[in-house]
């Protein structure tokens, strides 16, 4: 007789039910062409199941355990009756130990991150990872023919518009068919997150340089794909928002990147205009930006309270000091750039930008941290670009800064940015080893005020000499001062240190210490004071030496490095002649004038002229050594007779008669 099984699921009618006898459950696949739907009410391998129906007779279905692909029933003999399904529970058997390393070794040589996992994508779909890899790697670099080549193929007789075929793609998988743009956490989750970011690069690629026929198509496509990149933006992707946060902010960092490609290099407001057209209100981008640095600033002090309590030297390691940036900060600025750009074309956005600025702390540090620069395109227009700031900038010393704005050398073209990124890594080892000084507050302050100490040992060095070259030699002996003179240098003293006390400035103590010196002059004598003078040169010299090497990281690089610095070597070189004048002879402070051709940068370039051209001026003298060399052999050999000449002496006998005359 035949039986047939009333199953109370309702399972959807689009989704195929596979029976397997060996697994004894029913596994839902869902379709490539519906893989944006819900899955099946089926339970999965997990769970058990029940058929629950009514029974008149009671019948056993039982599985045979030697042969599970023979299925036997039993029933009384005699009258045959009508076979009604029994009510059962079936719960899984335990995989055997062959099975579960069966599946465990398993893994799609397609994905490298798919070992000891299993995946719940079909293979149709998951697929389209390495494609869409392959089709950004084209676009690398913003090649603009391949950009141009895979939205449309002149020489064929059927074009195939691959950057709109990308960007239905990812609207498909995504689940915009539905019109539910604020239901993405339904259709977005860790099995296929990978590849919508791996969707939203490679259409970004196709973009940028920027490609305007890409940026038009994507756009404008009839789809409206955009709006579902808005939605990844400004929407709480949950639950996968709650189960991993990271893959979250890696699907807004990738969205909003592709927004700022939409745009980029724009002159109209077509494009802006569009996105601004799904953000309603357009506080909504500021409000999804502040949020994620809130929550990366709650996440940061967590792992540093962390780390604290396990280690207290954690928190100065210095890997943890390299990784110091905090993504979530990150994926917020990109978020403060998309509304910054957006606000050049909306002025409500941009009065509400700048309102916030003021009041809020997310704001306040996107709006330190960006900077704007303009470059000249090839068809001679000026384009501002807006990038972020890192925070290792922050490290930066002014020193440095004015250093390489005065020091970098010109091209042949006027420009300075070739000089400039040679000089690049330097100025970034030295912004990390700032970083690291700020955990070392006495040597911090010492280097922190190095222009202080410089200014110091330039005046002591005009202050010695001035003195030197007055008074020396110093065994002459003074007059006595004036009463008069006195008292005026008393109030000179008197005068500039209230007006130190009241208001410090450079002025007061210059004339503070040149009335302090003439007061000790003619108080303990001309030598006391100049060795004085000397001993604080040197003492001054030595903290601005520790404080250059704080500054320049000194301490982590390599001997060889260090010999090889000429701004140490001249700075000890520095040192040891401020010992010589205070030990040896004060005619060795006068060296130290010369500090004002390494101090002054006009000189310096000066300098730099006739040493850069070294070669050439060498050479050049060589050259005309030559020349006069070969003019002297001519010279003595056609021409000598013009260079005699006829000398009258004078005979010994007038100056016998001069000497005579003379007794």
């Amino acid at each position: 007789p035949s039986t047939s099984l009333d199953n109370n699921q309702n399972n959807d009618d689009l989704d195929e039910i596979i029976y397997s006898p060996k697994s004894g459950a029913a596994s839902p696949v869902l379709s490539p062409l519906h893989i944006e739907r819900q899955p099946s009410n089926v339970p999965s391998t997990d769970e058990s199941f029940n058929f629950d129906q009514q029974l008149t007779t009671p019948m056993t279905i039982s599985s045979s355990e030697s042969n599970s692909d023979i299925v036997a029933i039993d029933h009384p003999e005699g009258e045959l009756q009508a076979l009604v399904a029994k009510s059962t529970t079936y719960q899984e058997p335990e995989p055997t130990e062959q099975m579960k390393n069966s599946i465990d070794g398993s893994y799609d040589v397609l994905d490298i991150n798919s070992q000891n996992r299993r995946f719940k994508l079909p293979f149709e779909i998951r697929i389209m990872q390495p494609i869409l890899r392959f089709l950004q790697l084209l676009c690398e670099n913003h090649n603009p023919e391949f950009q141009n080549y895979l939205r449309l193929q002149d020489n064929n007789k059927t074009n195939y518009n691959l950057v709109c075929e990308t960007l239905k793609f990812l609207d498909a998988i995504c689940g915009s068919q539905t019109g539910l743009l604020g239901l993405l956490g339904n259709y977005i989750n860790e099995d296929n997150v990978e590849l919508i970011n791996q969707a939203l690069n490679t259409i970004t690629e196709y973009c940028q340089g920027p490609c305007r026929d890409n940026q038009d198509a994507i756009v404008n496509h009839e789809s409206n794909g955009i709006d579902i990149i808005i939605a990844i933006v400004l929407n709480d992707i949950t639950p996968l928002n709650q189960k991993n946060y990271d893959l979250v902010l890696e699907l807004k960092d990738n969205a909003s990147k592709l927004l700022l490609a939409v745009m980029e290099s724009r002159d109209d407001s077509t494009n802006a205009e569009r996105i601004l057209r799904n953000i309603v209100p357009v506080s909504q981008l500021l409000d999804v930006g502040c949020e994620i640095y809130v929550r990366g600033k709650q996440q940061e002090m967590e792992e540093k309270s962390g780390q604290e309590a396990e280690n207290d030297e954690a928190v100065h390691d210095e890997d943890a000091n390299e990784n110091s940036d905090n993504v979530a900060q990150t994926v917020g600025h990109n978020m403060y750039i998309l509304a910054y750009q957006l606000a050049r074309h909306n002025r409500e956005l941009e009065i509400l930008m700048k309102h916030r600025t003021l009041n809020d702390e997310a704001l306040s540090y996107y709006h330190k941290h960006t900077a704007e620069i303009e470059i000249i395109r090839h068809d001679r227009s000026i384009e501002p670009i807006v990038f972020p700031v890192p925070q290792l900038c922050e490290f930066l010393t002014v020193e440095k800064k004015q250093k390489v704005f005065l020091t970098c050398e010109q091209d042949e073209q006027g420009s300075k940015v070739k000089d400039f990124f040679e000089k690049f890594p330097e100025i970034f080892e030295e912004m990390k080893w700032q970083r690291k000084l700020r955990h070392q507050p006495t040597l911090y302050w010492f280097s922190s005020h190095m222009s202080l100490w410089s200014d110091i040992s330039f005046n002591f060095a005009v202050l010695i000499n001035i003195l030197v070259a007055v008074f020396y030699p110093f065994n002459k002996g003074l007059k006595d001062l004036d009463p008069r003179a006195s008292a005026t240098i008393w109030s000179a003293l008197l005068v500039t240190l209230i007006a130190i006390l009241m208001k410090p400035n450079v002025t007061s103590m210059r004339m503070f210490f040149v009335a302090g010196i003439l007061r000790s002059i003619y108080s303990v004598g001309l030598g006391p004071t100049l060795w004085l003078m000397g001993a604080i040169q040197v003492l001054n010299k030595g903290v601005f030496l520790v404080s250059f090497m704080g500054n320049n990281g000194t301490f982590s690089k390599s001997r060889y490095e260090n010999v090889t610095n000429f701004e140490l070597v001249y700075h000890v070189g520095y040192l040891l002649l401020c010992v010589l004048g205070l030990c040896v002879h004060e005619f060795f402070y006068s060296l130290l004038l010369l500090d004002v051709v390494y101090r002054e940068d006009t000189l310096w370039n000066v300098i730099q002229c006739v040493v850069r051209n070294a070669k050439s001026v060498i050479l050049t003298a060589v050259f005309a050594v030559i020349i006069i060399y070969l003019f002297a052999i001519c010279g003595y050999l056609f021409i000598q007779d013009d260079f005699l000449m006829e000398v009258n002496t004078k005979t010994l006998g007038i100056a016998h008669e001069n000497d005579t005359n003379f007794l």
